[in-house]
């Protein structure tokens, strides 16, 4: 008994090194350098029926990420994995913070729209209200706030699209992750530079340019800030924007 009780202890420490290995800062890294082929390991490979809640909530907040990229490039699982997530965030109901699970459920809806053309109004309409209701839970939340003003800078104008009202919703979720020190996360970068681009699109063009400038001195790899968006605000000539996708935000309604 005491050898088989060995055996197994054996194969779980074996085991620990293999889930240990996508550690939060190479998960941040590469999405730095806009490697999102490890994102796409630790997603297909992690066990979440047997993680605790805080490991399920950080499969599903790198998920909410990836599954952006996966299908604004068309990946060939892509809409399976939509489908394991939308799971995933049923089975957690009331194990994570619901302003968090509704964030997560609203951007769900966002990406099924490209896999069902048809239900584009019903689940426009869905991504919306869960959005506000995320908000509604807990309006000092950061992930909620980002998401709220993505909507609000992406969506047409006559589904409520207002650039005003979402750079309003970035600024808050801004002062949040600072509040709480909590700002060496890909979450807290991606809302940057969404803040700056949304100064943008508003007219402002040198705070864009300035913010983008401080997410360098931040971040100095963050490559697609400073391949393709800084080189474009300043009117320089970029090299190999094919490379450097800039795909991973928080939504892909564009």
């Amino acid at each position: 008994m005491k050898k088989i009780r060995y055996i197994i202890s054996l194969f779980i420490l074996l085991a620990v090194p293999c889930l240990a290995q996508f550690s939060d800062d190479d998960l941040y890294a590469s999405y730095l350098k806009q490697d999102m082929s490890y994102w796409g390991k630790y997603i297909r490979n992690a066990d979440f029926s047997h993680a605790d809640n805080a490991e399920k909530e950080r499969i599903l907040n790198y998920s909410y990420g990836y599954i952006a990229y996966a299908v604004s490039e068309k990946e060939s699982d892509a809409e399976q994995l939509l489908e394991v997530y939308k799971n995933r965030l049923d089975e957690v109901k009331g194990e994570i913070a619901e302003a968090h699970r509704l964030t997560y459920l609203s951007a769900y809806y966002a990406y099924a729209i490209n896999y069902n053309k048809l239900k584009f109004l019903t689940y426009g309409k869905e991504t919306i209200s869960l959005s506000e209701q995320a908000v509604e839970n807990d309006n000092k939340c950061p992930l909620a706030l980002s998401l709220r003003g993505n909507i609000l800078f992406y969506c047409p104008r006559f589904f409520g699209g207002d650039k005003q009202k979402a750079l309003d919703n970035f600024l808050l979720a801004e002062k949040q992750y600072k509040s709480r020190n909590d700002t060496k996360n890909w979450n807290y970068m991606a809302l940057q530079l969404t803040i700056a681009q949304c100064y943008e699109k508003l007219g402002d063009k040198q705070e864009a340019l300035r913010r983008s400038k401080e997410m360098l001195v931040m971040e100095p790899e963050f490559k697609y800030v400073r391949d393709v968006y800084l080189p474009k605000l300043e009117g320089k000539k970029v090299k190999n924007e094919a490379d450097v996708t800039g795909k991973l935000t928080n939504m892909i309604l564009e």
